[in-house]
């Protein structure tokens, strides 16, 4: 199987080959006739003028053409290598210049007797002649000389065809030359063109196959603006996408696997105990219970988040934007938290922007809400209070969820928003690990800008932005 590169190169030579192929056809097989043509044409032209000029410098008593214009035409035929015989409306040789080498016009009476023929018809003529005595070819041209609307003579040119030939001869020779010279030209050109254009398709090419075999740290360096360029940069892109998949599969194989590996335990062990050593011991059973409840629970939570942000991850979840008041949200908000907020652990700063109109997915903003207090009473210690502030600027709603507990490292921050990641302070907690990586997930969704902001043991807060009602939809 010939490569892209080969089969390049070879549509570019038969390209090449074709043009040539064409300028071979028209300039070698009709050259002559074209050239004899063309040269013929402008003599016969030029013959028209000089009749005229004949009539205006004809004396008809002494049958003389005046030395002036006898020198014009000398000139004309020195200049087109022709000769030139005028000739009376008797026949009579008027005046005669032969500047074709060998033509001898006066051995061609026939000829002339023909062209005097055509010229009383008020006609030109064009007649190919064999010279008598030396067997070569001329073309023969004849305009009448005419006055007052009568024919006073005939202007006869003669061209040797052997000049005409030897031009053509001359002209197929440099053809050769030059067509040996284009084809070398185009094949070279062919060459680096086509590896100049394969080079960075092989490249992808052997990305894509890196790819294949599960190389995805394997980039390709290219250099280019075109559509080639993007297309490496796609390619780099998705290198880079596999590579973090195929990172995050292991996390979540390993993660999910401790994750499960806990819960399960807790269940079987106690389940084991319920059976062989409680007993009739109804507080250590209900403890226990408790325990296989509550582990059950978060095993299934942690089933659901996975597919939740598997979900998100692969936009198969698709947002249902609608026009969503903030009062609606914070319906939603107590109505989920009421005993919290009867409690006052949960507090609702809101300024008066309770009839503010956002564009979002109620559903998938209330999860981040969620996420975000759960996240909060989880992880900031007893006796927290978790605030929701909520402000106006130009054209975003801000939604900030505060807390006042103890608060993250520093060295934490960049990761807080990573899949299955908790930090030192919550190795401990019943998180999953998920629940940031969520909202991360459906901010991004929602073209929302969104940051931590935590300093030890001074709160943690988090906030995001919601595109005010008057702007477009996303």
């Amino acid at each position: 199987m010939k490569s892209i590169r080969a089969k390049l190169w070879l549509v570019m030579m038969l390209l090449a080959g074709s043009v040539l192929l064409f300028l071979w056809l028209f300039q070698v097989v009709f050259l002559d006739q074209f050239y004899e043509q063309m040269i013929m044409n402008r003599i016969l032209k030029q013959e028209y003028v000089l009749a005229e000029e004949i009539t205006d410098n004809f004396n008809a008593d002494e049958l003389q053409i005046s030395e002036s214009f006898q020198d014009e035409l000398n000139a004309f035929a020195y200049e087109k290598q022709v000769s030139i015989t005028v000739l009376s409306d008797s026949m009579t040789v008027l005046y005669q210049v032969d500047a074709a080498s060998g033509s001898m016009p006066g051995l061609q009476k026939e000829a002339y007797e023909k062209a005097y023929v055509s010229a009383v018809d008020h006609s030109s003529l064009i007649q190919e002649i064999k010279h008598q005595r030396w067997n070569i070819y001329y073309i023969m041209s004849s305009v009448p000389i005419e006055k007052d609307n009568s024919v006073s003579g005939v202007l006869v040119v003669m061209y040797p065809k052997a000049s005409l030939k030897e031009t053509a001869v001359i002209l197929k020779q440099q053809l050769l030359m030059i067509s040996g010279i284009l084809l070398l030209i185009a094949a070279i050109l062919s060459y680096f063109l086509s590896k100049n254009f394969t080079k960075p398709v092989l490249e992808i090419k052997n990305a894509a196959k890196a790819y294949q075999e599960g190389q995805f740290d394997t980039r390709i360096t290219m250099k280019r603006s075109d559509e080639l360029g993007v297309l490496a940069a796609q390619m780099n892109e998705m290198g880079a996408a596999l590579s973090r998949n195929e990172q995050l599969q292991k996390e979540l194989i390993a993660n999910v696997s401790h994750e499960l590996r806990t819960p399960l335990t807790l269940i079987r062990g106690y389940a084991e105990t319920l059976l062989d050593v409680t007993g009739e011991d109804k507080i250590k059973r209900d403890r226990q219970l408790d325990i296989i409840v509550n582990e059950t629970d978060r095993l299934s939570r942690l089933v659901d988040e996975i597919l939740d942000l598997s979900q998100l991850k692969t936009k198969a979840s698709l947002l249902e934007i609608e026009q969503v008041t903030v009062s609606q949200l914070l319906f939603s908000i107590y109505e989920h938290y009421e005993n919290k907020v009867s409690e006052g652990r949960l507090t609702v700063n809101a300024e008066g922007l309770e009839d503010c109109t956002v564009k979002c997915d109620a559903r998938r903003i209330l999860q981040v809400f969620i996420n975000l207090i759960d996240n909060a009473f989880i992880h900031a210690g007893d006796g927290i209070i978790v605030r929701l502030v909520i402000a106006e600027k130009k054209d975003v709603m801000i939604f900030e969820v505060k807390d006042n507990g103890k608060g993250i490292d520093k060295e934490e921050l960049p990761h807080i928003f990573d899949r299955y990641y908790r930090g030192e302070k919550s190795k401990s907690d019943s998180g999953t690990g998920l629940g940031l990586a969520i909202v991360k997930e459906i901010l991004e969704l929602h073209k929302s800008i969104f940051s931590v902001h935590s300093e030890p043991e001074n709160g943690t807060t988090f906030w995001f932005t919601l595109q005010k009602n008057s702007h477009k939809s996303f």
